[in-house]
């Protein structure tokens, strides 16, 4: 939520009032600020810790559906499509 939060404003104030873009560059920060991480992670730990295998894959899925639920909610009530 913080992410979220810093990126309206950084897009508000930087992209929208001092540099003057369309409210597009705006809605292109939130949306690349919310999206989950990379799925290429758990490629990177041993298969011999599947403790932490497990606990990035549900850090991952977890992150999916709350994208999910950003986009599908809290998208339109910001920018009013």
């Amino acid at each position: 939520m913080i992410t979220l939060t810093l990126a309206v404003a950084i897009g508000e104030i930087l992209f929208v009032r001092v540099l003057h873009l369309d409210r597009g560059f705006e809605r292109t920060l939130i949306t690349l600020m919310v999206l989950p991480p990379p799925f290429i992670m758990p490629l990177f730990i041993s298969e011999r810790n599947q403790k932490d295998m497990q606990l990035v894959l549900n850090t991952l899925y977890l992150h999916v559906l709350v994208t999910f639920v950003i986009f599908t909610l809290l998208f339109p009530i910001l920018f009013n499509f």
